[in-house]
């Protein structure tokens, strides 16, 4: 029975291959394609270096298609294309126009424009023609950077004292140097930008302060329980603090002794030692003496009990 099957199933693959192999040898052409791309960037490399808040440093590299190069920047996104190769760049302002492989755009301020600015390079044929794809590159004021890590840093300093918790101090510490170190490299000019006394504040200053500042709560938070203010919650009608003198009676001082919440057990002299009966005591044993007597004396004044 298999073998049967195997062998109708040959036979149909056999017919299929014969009814198709002529519709395939006469739809097989020997065509040749060539495709060429409609732009090309012209520009192969583009670098954009950041060398202060005034300045930054453009490099580029093209084909040896490129008669020039056009660099155009613009604040807050890139500038825009070109619709195409015969209409040239002009949005944003212009960096470079010309033949070198280099430029230095000294236009740009980020301290009064402190967002991203946008860089495009767009490359020109000897004839006249613009590649339409340019190259694109971005910078980053380093003031917002700076900005953020100086936030950080600060927040957990301030959280580090009003919650008293030295274990804040660590990364307060921390950001503090990444503040310093950043904001150093950021530096040109040693002792002449703002970046350099940023750097010497927050390494020389604000990183030692965290670290004795958290030693310190740390000191404190061991020796608290010694030196907290506590109330005395035994009785005695008044609040009484820790370092406070207490002026207490012999009687007061003998129950607080004898108190079950009271460490201090009374000595064997205040236990034998004769201590003066109460007032009422006095009155129920003077009565009990005028009733043996027979000189009880009928009371006819009772006070406020009439």
């Amino acid at each position: 029975m298999i073998g049967k099957c195997l062998r109708v199933l040959a036979s149909v693959v056999v017919t299929v291959l014969l009814i198709a192999t002529p519709a395939i040898a006469a739809s097989s052409v020997d065509i040749s394609i060539t495709a060429a791309p409609i732009s090309s960037a012209g520009i192969l490399t583009f670098t954009v270096t950041y060398v202060s808040d005034t300045r930054i440093d453009l490099e580029w590299t093209v084909d040896p298609t490129v008669d020039k190069v056009m660099v155009r920047g613009k604040y807050g996104e890139y500038p825009h294309d070109i619709p195409n190769e015969d209409v040239a760049p002009t949005d944003g302002y212009e960096v470079y126009y010309g033949f070198e492989l280099s430029t230095v755009d000294t236009s740009m301020n980020f301290d009064t424009n402190p967002g991203p600015l946008y860089y495009k390079a767009w490359a020109q044929k000897p004839d006249g023609h613009w590649y339409v794809t340019p190259a694109t590159g971005f910078k980053e004021s380093t003031g917002m950077i700076l900005l953020a890590l100086c936030g950080l840093a600060l927040g957990l300093t301030v959280a580090m004292f009003l919650s008293r918790n030295p274990m804040l101090g660590f990364p307060a510490g921390l950001f503090w140097a990444v503040l310093g170190g950043y904001a150093y490299t950021m530096s040109t000019t040693p002792w002449g930008d703002w970046q350099f006394f940023l750097a010497i504040a927050s390494l020389l200053g604000m990183l030692p302060f965290c670290a004795f500042g958290a030693y310190g709560l740390r000191e404190k938070k061991d020796t608290g329980t010694d030196e907290d203010e506590y109330i005395d919650e035994r009785g005695g009608g008044r609040e009484h603090y820790y370092g406070e003198a207490r002026q207490t009676s012999y009687r007061e001082s003998v129950a607080e002794r004898q108190s079950p919440h009271s460490d201090d057990l009374p000595s064997d002299h205040e236990l034998d030692r004769p201590t003066r009966p109460s007032a009422r005591t006095r009155m129920l044993r003077r009565r009990a003496a005028e009733r043996k007597t027979g000189n009880t004396q009928k009371r006819t004044s009772w006070g406020e009990f009439k």
